[in-house]
């Protein structure tokens, strides 16, 4: 089938062998001689001969081997198992050698022969073959046996096979001989070949009266020969190769024996191929050309046809493509080829048309006759439209006249003119302490065109401050600038060109450039380029590079004074007269005296000097107490002012303040006292307080006596006055934190008792009966009154 392309769509080719095995072809041929039953003594020795033929198209690794299911015979081989390499068409005889053990019985045994190729003929199935060896007593013990014999006239073997041609018939005389002592009849057959193969034609014969014969056979008296003929004919398509036929003859006087002989045979090869030759498209413009070859394999072999495209130019002109390249073919397939041809070179621009011509040969991959082995193919290339042709003309006309213009552009045109495109300093400013000179980029077009360059340096003012130096450039590059100048593309750059600049201040470059008609290129100037002087040589002096406390949050130690400790580094210490070092409040209050002393007087065991630097480290300091502080340092230079350096705030938390004793007349004061006091009667309250924490704690009573010690006590008088009292012992650490203490005292006063006391001197102290003087009662609700009686006063 043809697509829209003009391709004809097929699938690829099948492999040979692969096909030849779907059509129940084996290319593997086998004949076991004998072919019988293979008759052996107990302790002798026999020999099993296998003939192989590859009748494939390929090469081919075979395998003969006895069946492993084949024991005991498999173990009298010592070589069970045998591998052969045939390339097409080979034979070769692979023999098995057995040696039968003395203590066997006598009896048949059978075996099973395997012949495959797995990895050249995976699709073909084993070749199997069953036989048998017949172990008999030694042949002393037998008794002679008079079977009949025959032979194949003429004899054949694998190497000398009988040639049969396809629809032409061939015959094989078999000759017979009865030894027995009776009249015997004999019948031959012939197998492993197909019926419509051979046809057995025997010998008419004298029947004696009343003698009823139903079928054909061959009748010999005792000590007799007779022959029957074989007619072989093979089909016309029968494939070329090897075949083997196995012909038996059978006794009717003794129908269980079976004489055996084989006949080899060889279809010779037909290598017939019809070839048609097809033009499907052969006028083309922008299109390919198409064209199409049948084949069919008429011949008995297969074939495998290759295809390749020749044309009489010494140039291809074009390109072939051969859909398939290669064609596998079997006796009596047929197949196409397509052949698209795209012409490449060689189409006219006007007339008929070029008539291309080409060849496609044919060659088997075999080397198998093949005719034709050459089709002659032409194709008609049109030739272009007009309108190509008009395209031609106009481009060719534009061509001349881009021709005429180079040619005016290169000899009559005028010159360009010269011109300056850059021209710098290679830097901004430069260094005298550096030996530096100010050196010059420029870059110039059409350099050719100048006669010489003029440069000179001024002063802002306009001063002349570089000597003007010239430069000819009529020979090209002057020989002092040519370390420094290249000429590309009729471009001149020059780069870091050295002045006379050598002083420190101020240049201004000018650059001029005179052509070769004496005309000079306009001025152009650098930017103020400046040559600093030597710069002073830095004084030396002793600076403070780093100054800082240990830890900035230290605990108050109550048992050793409490130190905090510095670190500080100062450079280039020699240049310094004093090392002062002060503590202070936040506000700037000195706490202590200051440290003063000489930078190589500096504490030893704190201090070292070392590569101009001095450095100090955990330098302890003595603080009077808890509280914040900062430290200063400070650096005494002669000549020069100090150099001062202070830390961030230190913080010395103060010990734990606890009020650990507050007691009222000897026990723990509670939070609330209440006292009923007769007019007059007064009472002592007996305090007692204790106080730890920082040395410097303050305590205070409040509201009085107001500063009281850590440790102490006092007698606090009531009065027999009604009201309240609040006393607060209150402790504060010199950070200001406080911890207090409070308890009231309450005073009620009780009027005078009209009535005489049970109790004279309770009744003379004004209390009630019972109690004692300053005895403080619970504050509540009075209690009811019992009939006929007065009720309680308050306490």
């Amino acid at each position: 089938m043809w697509s829209e392309t003009g391709m004809f769509n097929r699938p690829e080719p099948e492999d040979i062998d692969a096909t030849l095995s779907r059509l129940g072809f084996n290319p593997l041929s086998v004949i076991v001689s004998p072919s019988g039953e293979l008759l052996a003594e107990g302790g002798g020795m026999v020999e099993l001969q296998v003939t192989v033929t590859n009748r494939g198209n390929v090469g081919a690794l075979i395998d003969v081997v006895i069946d492993p299911t084949s024991q005991p015979l498999r173990d009298w081989c010592a070589q069970p198992r045998q591998r052969l390499a045939l390339s097409p068409q080979q034979s070769y005889e692979v023999i098995f050698t057995l040696h039968v053990p003395e203590q066997t019985l006598p009896g048949t045994y059978g075996y099973l022969l395997v012949v495959d190729a797995p990895e050249h003929y995976p699709e073909a199935s084993p070749v199997q073959q069953q036989g048998h060896v017949l172990v008999q007593l030694p042949a002393q013990q037998t008794t002679p046996v008079r079977d009949p014999t025959f032979l194949v006239i003429p004899a054949t073997d694998p190497g000398h096979p009988l040639v049969l041609t396809g629809g032409i018939t061939a015959g094989v005389r078999v000759r017979v001989q009865n030894r027995s002592p009776r009249v015997d009849r004999f019948q031959m057959e012939c197998e492993d070949i197909a019926a419509d193969w051979f046809l057995v034609v025997y010998p008419e014969g004298i029947f004696t009266l009343g003698q009823v014969q139903t079928e054909p056979c061959l009748e010999l008296n005792p000590g007799a020969e007779g022959e029957i003929e074989l007619r072989l004919q093979a089909p016309v398509t029968a494939l070329a190769g090897q075949y083997s036929a196995t012909v038996r003859v059978r006794s009717t006087n003794d129908p269980g024996l079976a004489l055996i002989e084989a006949v080899y045979l060889e279809v010779a090869p037909q290598y017939a191929v019809q070839v048609d030759w097809q033009t499907l498209r052969g006028r083309v413009r922008r299109q390919m050309g198409l064209y199409e070859i049948s084949l069919h394999n008429q011949g008995n072999s297969p074939r495998s046809i290759g295809f390749t495209a020749r044309t009489d130019r010494e140039q291809p002109w074009g390109e072939f493509t051969f859909d398939p390249p290669l064609v596998a073919l079997v006796p009596t397939q047929a197949d196409r080829v397509s052949l698209a041809v795209q012409p490449k070179k060689g189409r006219p621009w006007w007339g008929k048309g070029a008539e291309l011509e080409f060849a496609v040969l044919l060659q088997d991959n075999n080397d198998l006759p093949l005719e034709p082995e050459r089709l002659a193919g032409v194709l008609i290339w049109e030739a272009r439209p007009w309108w190509q042709l008009a395209l031609l003309i106009a481009l060719a006309v534009l061509g001349l006249a881009g021709l005429a213009f180079l040619l005016w552009w290169w000899l009559l045109r005028p010159p360009v003119p010269p011109r300056i495109l850059a021209f710098t300093t290679d830097a901004a400013s430069y260094q005298i302490a550096n030996r530096d000179v100010v050196r010059l980029n420029w870059q110039i077009s059409q350099p050719r065109q100048l006669t010489s360059l003029q440069i000179q340096g001024v002063s802002p003012g306009g001063e002349v401050v570089s000597q003007r130096r010239t430069y000819g450039m009529q020979g090209g590059i002057p020989r002092e600038l040519a370390n420094f100048c290249t000429l590309q593309r009729q471009e001149l750059t020059c780069r870091f060109v050295p002045t006379d600049a050598r002083a420190a201040g101020t240049y201004i470059f000018e650059l001029v450039g005179v052509t070769r008609r004496g005309r000079e290129l306009p001025l152009i100037r650098t930017a103020p380029v400046v040559m600093a002087p030597v710069p002073p040589k830095p004084e030396v002096v002793a600076v403070i590079q780093s100054f800082a406390p240990t830890q900035t949050l230290v605990a108050e130690n109550l048992d050793t004074p409490t130190t905090i400790n510095l670190n500080w580094r100062i450079s280039q210490p020699q240049q310094a007269q004093q090392i002062r070092l002060q503590t202070l409040t936040p506000e700037g209050l000195a706490v202590n005296p200051p440290q003063t002393f000489a930078p190589d007087q500096a504490p030893k065991d704190f201090c070292r000097s070392q590569a101009q630097n001095l450095t100090c480290t955990n330098l302890p300091v003595t603080v009077p107490q808890a509280g914040l502080y900062l430290f200063e340092l400070t650096v005494l230079q002669k000549g020069k002012p100090p150099q001062t350096q202070k830390t961030d705030l230190v913080k010395v938390n103060p010990a734990p303040t606890r009020i650990v004793d507050f007691s009222v007349n000897g026990t723990p004061a509670q939070p609330k006292y209440v006292f009923a006091l007769k007019p007059q009667e007064t009472v002592n309250v007996n305090l007692a307080w204790q106080v730890i924490g920082s040395p410097n704690v303050r305590v205070e009573l409040q509201p009085t006596p107001g500063s009281v010690g850590t440790i102490g006590g006092l007698s606090y008088p009531l009065t027999a006055q009604t009201g309240s009292q609040v006393l607060t012992l209150t402790a504060t650490n010199p950070l200001g934190e406080q911890v207090s203490r409070s308890l009231i005292l309450e005073v009620v006063a009780l009027p005078p008792d009209p009535r005489p006391s049970p109790d004279p001197a309770a009744a003379k102290q004004g209390r009630p009966p019972g109690t004692l003087p300053g005895e403080t009662v619970p504050i509540g609700p009075p209690p009811k009154p019992q009939p006929h009686e007065e009720p309680p006063r308050l306490k």
